[in-house]
């Protein structure tokens, strides 16, 4: 999420918690992607479950982050 925030810095966003959130999402997306693809365990209950609230946290985490990285 550091180089995805860093990356969207030089773009100058006006709304900066929904940038974060963006960010966040994006990571999130990145991470879970990373682990499907190094993890056996696809149950469909496991994916539901876990994935969409580690991508969550990661969103939120981005959105209460953002406004203090991106700020200009």
């Amino acid at each position: 999420m550091a180089a995805i925030l860093i990356a969207m810095r030089s773009g100058t966003p006006t709304r900066l918690a929904g940038a974060g959130a963006v960010a966040g999402l994006l990571a999130g997306a990145i991470g879970a992607l990373a682990y499907t693809v190094a993890c056996l365990n696809d149950g469909a209950t496991f994916v539901a479950l876990w994935y969409s609230a580690a991508i969550a946290v990661v969103t939120i985490g981005g959105a209460l982050i953002g406004p203090r990285v991106l700020a200009w």
